[in-house]
């Protein structure tokens, strides 16, 4: 009889923690994704000759703002509905620069999506000129997920307006 309640008490455990919140939490770490990618995206430059790009927080937060807004408001787009193009909302969020880009990546079921995201990037001529080019020295990477497997990646690139060009190494 013990052992019929004490199993039952097992079930009535898995069960709970079935439904709790913590079933339902996102299947990756959003800036553990940002990470990777900023790797992998200066692993590529590195190994085309190119200077790594400089991490530029302000930047992360945008592209954070961006990825966040397609996730939850069903759109997949460089031209933000409410907030513009790329070059708008870094000039709403006071972000100086010469040239800008910006590369989206969206996707579903992949356990870790930096990887991916980058090799699609590398695959596309727009991506890879945006990843790879030498004028550019600056990106953030914002990584948003909808639900459980979701997720939405951008990387947006500055080039500042007091910066030199870089050249290749």
């Amino acid at each position: 009889m013990l052992k019929r309640i004490r199993q039952a008490e097992a079930g009535l455990a898995m069960l709970l923690l079935a439904v709790s919140p913590l079933g339902s939490q996102p299947r990756i770490n959003a800036r553990e994704t940002e990470r990777r990618v900023f790797e992998e995206v200066n692993r590529a430059r590195l190994a085309q000759g190119l200077e790594r790009l400089e991490w530029n927080e302000s930047l992360a937060q945008e592209a954070r703002r961006q990825a966040l807004n397609m996730a939850t408001h069903n759109f997949f787009a460089h031209r933000d509905p409410v907030r513009g193009d790329l070059g708008e909302r870094l000039n709403d969020s006071q972000i100086r620069w010469r040239n800008c880009a910006e590369n989206l990546f969206q996707e579903r079921g992949y356990d870790d999506p930096a990887p991916v995201a980058v090799q699609h990037w590398l695959q596309s001529s727009g991506h890879r000129r945006n990843m790879l080019d030498k004028a550019m020295t600056q990106t953030g990477v914002g990584v948003a997920i909808e639900g459980r497997d979701s997720v939405f990646i951008v990387q947006d690139f500055i080039r500042p307006p007091d910066a030199p060009p870089k050249r290749s190494r």
